[in-house]
């Protein structure tokens, strides 16, 4: 008896042991070199097509190998080459909970939605904890960089910090006890107990975590990645939307060699997936305060390495697609969508950007070539996320948009001069030669430019101008003191700093004009519309912190213009600006220039014959006000 009790009990054990080391993950495709170590085995072995994986089983691929996963319910996965995951708990139907520790590289899932909406798939990293109810999506880690990746394809996930789901450990319940003696003065407290009770279920830890208002919510063509800086998860951005669709289409993490990368046509349109809207700003976001951060949208995504390679301050806007398109970023593969980074260049995910070895006959306008785009990849990984000190560095944000990102936003602004206006009369028939003064105008002028999603930006500007010349000295009367002028024009990106800018304005002046009456001549001040042209630049040479120094040339002429018995022939006219602009929050901003504009053209009679050289001078200070929509 003693001896049937005994095999019964080790019957019992065998079947309670092949429970929980159950089958439930299948292979069904294998490349290359893929290793496992099963629960309880010592040595790893090759991994088959067609054979069965237990829970707790430890899954390594080498270079250029991949390893795809059939489990129980349906889904999938897939893991790239050189990573290395561990099966903790894997479910047999779509209410069961996973869970697979990520512990280097890429792994690739398409997880069946749940029976009752609730996250029941979870991804662990050293620095992340993922939640799935049911989508597509991939995630990364990067053991160098300690970065943690999340880029969906379809559907929606989950993305909380680790330390996050730490502080999900703990549950606080606070207990206040009282004498009788103080039942009618509540406010005296004898005894003050805290319950501090530790979750011991890690799932729970991560659901507690994944369902906070700080966890990231990564939609379909959005990516996020872990912030150690700030213990936080970035906020999503959108990716560059030609290399977004080739990762998806590249299923299998194939790698193509360096002699066969074909590179891809960056300004492609007709891509499959387009992303989500995101309600982070597409020039990024950093508030130290508050842990929230983002990187730049329309930047490449290293798949290797881990890192976002968000665009330079150089980047075009993409209306369309609503990103920002670097060429001088790098490049990816055509087929393969991996990240290409220009020439001479090679990414560390420590290091950032190092340069290649070169041999000593290289041409030493390409080492400086190399060298320069070496510092501005660098210095955007700076304000990213793991090269350098972290995000920004400088304890100040980023406050202002520089003016190739203006180019990308539609801008209102409003502002108010005060100027010194004089008019010179040379050379007139009438003998009136002479010099007339206003040291009181005052210009109002509404401003909005639009964004074209280009390199042009057009805009339009109404203004009402207050222009006195009235005063004791003069003895020419004038008819009222307002003028008008509406201008349309368009302002061409150069560089991230400066832009050239073309305009033509409909603009009222006041003109001394000659009348005959009876024997006698009236002159007076009279309202003139003249078409004017101009061209320059205008830009920032300087930045600090919230604060830039602006400056703006222009050069033009007025067309000839007759209205009526009067004629102003075509002339000369200048405009020079030099001011500053300040950045109260990221919005809008205020501005204050002081300006210098002049005017030289000829003007005459056609019934009453007269004719006279003029010129007008202004000087003055103007007030500002812009924000960006």
């Amino acid at each position: 008896l003693f001896m049937k009790e005994r095999i019964l009990l080790i019957l019992c054990t065998l079947l309670f042991t092949h429970s929980i080391l159950a089958n439930f993950a299948k292979v069904i495709l294998v490349r290359g070199s893929v290793t496992q170590l099963a629960p309880g085995e010592l040595l790893a072995r090759k991994v088959k097509k067609g054979e069965m994986l237990k829970i707790e089983s430890s899954l390594l691929t080498g270079k250029k190998s991949f390893l795809r996963l059939s489990l129980e319910d349906g889904s999938t996965l897939s893991l790239g080459p050189e990573s290395k995951i561990i099966l903790n708990n894997i479910g047999k139907t779509k209410s069961d909970r996973s869970v697979v520790n990520l512990l280097k590289g890429s792994l690739r899932s398409t997880i069946q939605k749940s029976d009752d909406g609730k996250m029941h798939f979870f991804i662990r990293t050293k620095t992340a904890a993922l939640g799935v109810r049911g989508t597509e999506f991939e995630a990364g880690y990067g053991p160098e960089s300690g970065v943690t990746s999340l880029l969906t394809y379809k559907g929606a996930v989950s993305m909380a910090h680790t330390t996050e789901v730490e502080k999900a450990s703990l549950k606080v319940s606070k207990e206040l006890e009282y004498s009788r003696e103080s039942d009618l003065d509540k406010s005296l407290v004898i005894e003050e107990d805290r319950d501090q009770t530790k979750i011991s279920d890690p799932i729970e830890k991560m659901e507690i975590a994944l369902n906070k208002d700080n966890a990231s919510t990564v939609k379909a063509g959005q990516l996020s990645q872990t912030v150690d800086t700030l213990d936080s998860v970035a906020l999503p951005i959108v990716i560059n939307p030609v290399q977004f669709n080739l990762l998806y289409e590249n299923k299998d993490f194939e790698e193509a060699s360096g002699r066969k990368r074909k590179k891809a046509n960056l300004e492609e349109q007709n891509v499959k997936l387009r992303a989500v809207a995101t309600d982070t700003p597409v020039e990024g976001v950093y508030d130290k305060a508050n842990k929230i951060y983002a990187p730049k949208s329309g930047g490449f995504f290293d798949r290797k390495t881990g890192l976002y390679i968000p665009p330079s301050a150089d980047a075009l806007f993409d209306q369309k697609n609503r990103v920002f398109i670097d060429k001088e970023l790098g490049n990816i593969d055509s087929k393969t969508g991996e990240y290409i980074p220009p020439l001479g260049l090679e990414i560390d995910p420590k290091k950032g950007f190092v340069k290649k070895q070169f041999k000593d006959n290289t041409p030493r306008a390409l080492l400086a070539k190399v060298e320069l785009n070496q510092k501005k990849l660098n210095s955007a990984l700076d304000h990213s996320i793991v090269v350098g000190d972290g995000p920004f560095k400088e304890e100040e944000t980023k406050y202002y948009l520089s003016y190739r990102e203006l180019i990308a936003k539609n801008v209102f602004t409003l502002s108010l001069s005060g100027f010194d206006q004089s008019f010179n009369i040379k050379n007139s028939t009438q003998g009136s030669n002479g010099r007339y003064d206003n040291d009181s105008g005052i210009k109002t002028k509404l401003g909005l430019a639009f964004d074209s999603g280009s390199r042009l930006k057009p805009f339009f500007n109404f203004s009402l101008t207050h222009n006195d010349f009235q005063t004791e000295e003069s003895n020419i009367s004038q008819s009222g003191d307002k003028l008008t002028a509406i201008g349309v024009g368009l302002k061409y990106s150069l560089s991230p700093q400066w832009n050239i800018i073309s305009q033509l304005t409909m603009d009222q002046e006041f003109f001394v004009l000659y009348r005959s009456s009876d024997s006698s001549v009236i002159s007076s001040f009279d309202r003139f519309t003249i078409p004017k042209l101009t061209l320059g630049l205008q830009g920032e040479w300087f930045r600090y912190k919230k604060l830039s120094g602006e400056a703006q040339a222009l050069l033009g002429t007025n067309i000839t213009k007759s209205s009526g018995d009067t004629e102003v022939s075509m002339g000369f006219l200048y405009s020079l600006r030099a001011g500053l602009r300040y950045w109260p929050s990221k919005k809008w901003y205020l501005t204050t220039h002081i300006f210098r504009e002049g005017e030289s053209y000829s003007v005459s009679g056609t019934s009453y014959l007269y004719e006279y050289d003029a010129s007008r001078t202004s000087t003055g200070l103007n007030f500002g006000f812009g924000t960006y929509f």
